[in-house]
């Protein structure tokens, strides 16, 4: 499932809503459980409006999270004999899309990893 696929109306289980934005479901109930996802918990689990991932797409901050966990995972996966590092990894990933995460465009990209800089004090 893409960004553009999410039905704004449609009700999401937590696992398709980590689907969705390529997150492991752990991470996207911390994400609620902070509030910067919106969501109800309802009887036994998260239930998340489409519309909500859809806002939290377009936020800066959703892509610098999904930015910074790309790089954690592409740095884990990291040997020495790629010539890319991870950053360039994730980057190209976040470039690219896949089946589970959207397609970003590289003018957002850019802003994330400028503010993703500025939050660690990285110049």
């Amino acid at each position: 499932m893409t960004k553009e696929s999410i039905d704004p109306n449609k009700v999401y289980t937590t696992q398709e809503a980590a689907d969705v934005l390529g997150v492991s479901e752990q991470i996207l109930v911390m994400q609620l459980r902070n509030g910067k996802i919106t969501g109800q918990y309802i009887g036994k689990g998260w239930k998340i409006l489409g519309q909500n991932i859809i806002d939290f797409l377009k936020k800066p901050q959703g892509l610098i999270e999904r930015l910074a966990e790309t790089m954690l995972e592409e740095e884990s996966k990291s040997d020495s004999s790629n010539k890319q590092s991870p950053v360039e990894n994730a980057v190209q990933r976040l470039l690219n899309g896949s089946s589970t995460s959207p397609r970003y465009t590289p003018e957002q990209i850019d802003l994330a990893l400028k503010q993703y800089k500025e939050k660690k004090g990285i110049t």
